[in-house]
């Protein structure tokens, strides 16, 4: 929603992700930061935490919608095409201004210390239990 907010103040822009499937993950990525913090919290004693990325790790895995439109643009010459066509829908990144990603930071961090939305990073020190 932030997203598309920012994209309709840029012209030309279609506002949109398309988000990617699960295939490209690794099994590390089904152990989440958040899970995990739990988990210690019930063990062990916390020394420090802090979280981030609660709205920009999930930008990471989507890619604009106006991206099939910016395909159709390019010259079909020299067999080049559908290398491009394929790369720029396969990994074409979300082009953020950079007010947009202090902002999600910002609602991001706010939101995860109200317990609104759980953080995508967790760092942590923890010590035994006495």
């Amino acid at each position: 929603m932030l997203y598309d907010r920012d994209l309709g103040r840029q012209r030309g822009r279609r506002p949109g992700v398309v988000w990617y499937d699960a295939s490209d993950l690794s099994p590390f990525c089904g152990v989440r930061s958040d899970e995990i913090v739990d988990v210690f919290r019930t063990f062990l004693d916390e020394v420090q935490v802090r979280t981030a990325a609660a709205l920009t790790l999930p930008m990471t895995r989507c890619r604009p919608a106006d991206c099939d439109e910016l395909v159709r643009r390019i010259p079909r010459w020299k067999g080049a095409y559908e290398t491009i066509a394929q790369r720029l829908r396969a990994r074409r990144p979300l082009m953020i201004r950079r007010e947009l990603l202090d902002e999600l930071c910002l609602v991001g961090d706010v939101a995860c210390d109200a317990g609104l939305l759980r953080p995508g990073i967790a760092f942590a020190v923890y010590r035994k239990c006495r």
